[in-house]
């Protein structure tokens, strides 16, 4: 019974976020140069964002993390209808395509994942922080996500690149940082979680404190990084890549983590890798219809911008 409860929490927690996505970027909209943090709406948004993610924790309580995380794919159909009706963002086929690509790997994601969850004492949590093979994905994820943030340059104004291949895919690469820092987040989150069911209490120990501060900075890197993309790209391209990344990052993350693979058969096993990938495929769909559409609008303001500057300087 408390798999559905689970289940049920995780699906709210997507709509909310959701909601609380489209909201920040209705704010972007109508005062697009304002500073987020001094944004109404986007701190309505972000008090969403929270909800959500409280109601996660409660989730992650009663179910495996590959599970919840899952889930927000079941979102991004109300967010197509926030798009279109609220936000008057033009849907085309291909994001619709895109959108149930993603939604129905979700789904088989979750019916073959792992639905399991243990609560495990800090000795064993750390046992797993300490293993190479997490060692190994954590480095190696995070050196990789700091080369693709190493490529973006934020200005009062939005996003300034070099040269037009950069700026072709900015949208992409901030969608990767953010969703990738908030799967991050949530397997520090269940990591504190896990230590706190089982314990009974919160714990002042060296490790606890570690995990905690990881956390609280990787929910923080990662509204930032979403903030900016919502704030010059559309929320219709934005919200699903951004889950996109959040999802495989938090899969695969706590599946090495936690070890949810160990007790996987082969079809199972089949089944799970196919909707993960079923979920690329449909994110590949909404960047290229993305960056092909929007490649020239960039090109222009691009050009606009410049000519301002000279006008500006004369």
């Amino acid at each position: 019974m408390h798999i559905f409860l689970a289940i049920a929490l995780g699906i709210f927690s997507s709509l909310c976020s959701n909601f609380g996505s489209n909201l920040q970027k209705y704010g972007f909209k109508n005062n697009h140069n304002i500073n987020y943090w001094n944004n109404k709406y986007w701190l309505y948004g972000l008090g969403l964002n929270i909800i959500g993610t409280v109601c996660d924790f409660i989730a992650l309580c009663f179910a495996a993390q590959s599970i919840i995380v899952c889930l927000s794919g079941f979102g991004l159909v109300s967010n197509l209808f926030f798009n279109k009706y609220w936000l008057k963002e033009d849907i085309k086929f291909a994001d619709i395509y895109g959108v149930i690509l993603i939604s129905l790997g979700s789904i088989i994601t979750v019916s073959y994942g792992n639905l399991n969850s243990n609560n495990y004492n800090e000795k064993v949590m750390i046992n797993y922080y300490t293993k190479p093979g997490f060692i190994f994905y954590y480095t190696l994820t995070l050196f990789l996500v700091s080369l693709i943030a190493y490529k973006i340059n934020f200005n009062e104004t939005g996003i300034l690149i070099h040269n037009m291949i950069y700026k072709s895919y900015q949208s992409l690469y901030i969608c990767i940082c953010s969703g990738i820092f908030g799967g991050f987040s949530i397997l520090h989150g269940k990591i504190l979680l896990e230590l706190i069911l089982y314990h009974k209490k919160i714990l002042l120990t060296g490790f606890f404190i570690f995990v905690f501060i990881q956390f609280i900075f990787y929910l923080i890197i990662q509204q930032h990084y979403l903030a900016y993309a919502l704030k010059d790209y559309d929320a219709k391209y934005v919200i699903p890549v951004y889950n996109c990344f959040f999802i495989l990052n938090s899969v695969i993350a706590g599946a090495i983590y936690f070890e949810y693979l160990n007790d996987f058969k082969f079809i199972q096993s089949i089944l799970f890798i196919f909707g993960l990938i079923i979920i690329l495929i449909g994110v590949k769909t909404l960047s290229t219809h993305h960056l092909t559409i929007n490649e020239l609008n960039h090109y222009k303001y691009s050009l606009l911008t410049e000519t301002e500057l000279c006008e500006n300087n004369f």
